[in-house]
C-alpha cells in the first residue's frame, strides 16, 4: 500500500512540476503607423524544447485585409521566434543604444498581396518594447542571395482600423513582383 501512495505521489509531483512549465500562449496585435501593414502574433513558450533551442515561438499572420486591399482575400501567414539582437541591427537604432528581445517572423506577404508568386521571402523583426519594425527581404533562388534591409516603422497596438488613414498605403520602397511571375491563367 506505501509503495502505492509513493509512486501516486511521484506521479503527481511530476506532472505538477511539467505542468507549472507550460506557460500559457499570449497575443500581439500591433500596425505600422505609416503604412497599411499589420500583425497579429501568438507567443507559446515550450519547456521541454532542448538545451540552446529556442524558448518561444512566434505564429501568426501579418494583416493584409484590412487596410491593404489584399487582392487574394487573403492573410499572410507567418512563423518564426523571439530571440535578443544587438543595437546596431534595424529595427534598434544604434543612436539610441536600443537593445531587447524581438519577434523575428517570416512571410510572403507580397504574394498574398498581389495574388502572383512574388519571388521575394520576407523577414519581419518586431520590436514590441520600442514599438519597432523593420522589414527584410532575399530573392532566394531568383536573383542575388542574401536578406535586404528595406523598411523601417513604428508601430502601434491593435490591428489595423478599416477607416486609417493609411488605408491602400503600401510601405514605402516595396520590392515589386519579379516580371513573368503571375499565378494568372
Amino acid at each position: 500500500m506505501k509503495k502505492v501512495v509513493f509512486t501516486i505521489a511521484v506521479a503527481v509531483l511530476l506532472s505538477s512540476v511539467g505542468f507549472a512549465q507550460n506557460v500559457s500562449p499570449t497575443t500581439y496585435n500591433r500596425h505600422s503607423v505609416n503604412s497599411c501593414l499589420g500583425w497579429s502574433e501568438i507567443l507559446q513558450r515550450l519547456s521541454g524544447s532542448g538545451e540552446g533551442s529556442t524558448k518561444v515561438y512566434v505564429a501568426g499572420f501579418t494583416d493584409l485585409l484590412d487596410l491593404c486591399g489584399s487582392s487574394s482575400g487573403l492573410n499572410a501567414p507567418n512563423v518564426g521566434q523571439k530571440h535578443g539582437v544587438g543595437s546596431t541591427v534595424p529595427p534598434h537604432v544604434p543612436a539610441f543604444t536600443q537593445t531587447g528581445p524581438v519577434l523575428d517572423v517570416g512571410d510572403d506577404w507580397l504574394t498574398y498581396q498581389c495574388n502572383c508568386l512574388s519571388g521575394y521571402a520576407f523577414e519581419w523583426l518586431i520590436d514590441l518594447k520600442n514599438s519597432e519594425v523593420a522589414g527584410y527581404y532575399s530573392l532566394g533562388e531568383f536573383g542575388a542571395p542574401g536578406d535586404y534591409w528595406w523598411y523601417w516603422d513604428y508601430i502601434a497596438p491593435g490591428l489595423p482600423s478599416k477607416d486609417s488613414p493609411n488605408k491602400g498605403k503600401l510601405p514605402l520602397n516595396m520590392p515589386k513582383p519579379m516580371a513573368g511571375m503571375s499565378l494568372a491563367r
